[in-house]
């Protein structure tokens, strides 16, 4: 969603104001991500993990409502591998925490403690790509 420039697709838009030039795109190219948890060695971690992906910007870490759409979490499957079936395109890092975390992304400061350490990936529209991440204990 576009209006006068500026990006409103995650962004509130205020409806009280002259509403001109606005661009409504409808996609059904979802992206798709794919990958594996692995080991600092590099192997592959077969126990259950949470992959938590989320937008690199900041600006995006707060308030996000109660369902956010480009904070996903999935569980990874016997083999230690994950897929993000609909996630909207855009920046992201993505983390690996014991499944028993699965929610610790809802803590105040969690991004910031581990962005250095993530997978960064960018999605396009349309794009399957695969990222592999490490697991990290969140404090």
């Amino acid at each position: 969603v576009v209006s006068g420039g500026h990006d409103y697709t995650d962004a509130p838009i205020d409806i009280a104001s002259d509403l001109n030039d606005v661009v409504v795109t409808f996609t059904n190219a979802i992206p798709t991500l794919t990958g594996s948890v692995r080991d600092r060695s590099g192997k592959a971690i077969a126990d259950g993990c949470a992959v938590i992906a989320f937008p690199v910007d900041p600006a995006q870490w707060i308030n996000y409502g109660l369902n956010p759409r480009r904070i996903l979490t999935v569980l990874t499957a016997a083999d230690g591998t994950f897929r993000f079936r609909e996630i909207p395109a855009g920046d992201y890092a993505v983390v690996a925490v014991p499944a028993a975390q699965a929610d610790a992304w809802q803590a105040p400061g969690f991004f910031a403690r581990v962005i250095a350490g993530a997978s960064h990936i960018a999605l396009a529209w349309g794009d399957q790509k695969q990222v592999d991440v490490r697991v990290m204990v969140p404090r």
